[in-house]
């Protein structure tokens, strides 16, 4: 069999599926990564759709949107967010909040390579291999001033 048509992987597939009041999030986190040189990826998975966006700089996984049951979903990758430690203050509180109370762990062996990074004065050794799940509401998408900055634009 033939592999499917994949011409509705695309980002404006993509926000077209997004709930309407996270469109114009969704659209301004695509131009404010792809300008910067971030590599993204559209897909239709079984349980929804998924953006993915990759680091030129770490080159790893940035930034992962996904739908699911009419809800936008974020990850923010942890080799990624961490890297960025003069920021890391500047980052809407809910994120924050949830930065600090995540130690997750993945994939990683016992001589894991902990990144060192200060969030509210306060250092912390967090794990490079981790992601931390964010279901997209207003407070949230107040990421966008801070992703500018870390993309210098």
């Amino acid at each position: 069999m033939n592999s499917p048509n994949r011409s509705f992987e695309t980002h404006t597939y993509f926000v077209l599926e997004t709930p309407p009041e996270y469109r114009d999030f969704v659209s301004q986190t695509h131009e404010i990564l792809t300008k910067a040189g971030y590599k993204s990826k559209f897909r239709l998975r079984k349980y929804g759709f998924t953006a993915q966006y990759n680091s030129p700089v770490i080159k790893r996984l940035a930034l992962q949107f996904f739908i699911r049951e009419n809800a936008l979903h974020m990850y923010l990758y942890s080799g990624f967010i961490y890297s960025y430690n003069d920021f890391l203050d500047a980052l809407p509180s809910c994120i924050i909040k949830e930065l600090e109370a995540n130690n997750d762990c993945r994939d990683c062996s016992p001589e894991c390579a902990k990144n060192k990074c200060t969030i509210n004065g306060k250092l912390y050794e967090k794990c490079l291999c981790g992601r931390t799940l964010f279901t997209v509401d207003e407070e949230v998408a107040e990421i966008l001033p801070v992703l500018k900055k870390i993309c210098n634009l």
